[in-house]
């Protein structure tokens, strides 16, 4: 959530994601926990968050 109220959505996460699934997994994770801290701005996270990215090998 951010200074709005408002909540982060799965398709803001789909596009983070989408924008950066080619990377490895550590990039994909920092990625991602950018958008979300940058959705959050100066409010605190009411919540625990994990995040687990596995890679299929081709």
């Amino acid at each position: 959530m951010n200074d709005k109220h408002e909540e982060s959505t799965d398709e803001r996460l789909q596009d983070v994601f989408l924008g950066c699934a080619h990377l490895p997994p550590q990039q994909v994770i920092d990625q991602i926990l950018t958008a979300v801290r940058g959705h959050a701005g100066a409010r605190p996270m009411e919540d625990d968050l994990t995040l687990v990215v596995l890679k299929r090998l081709p």
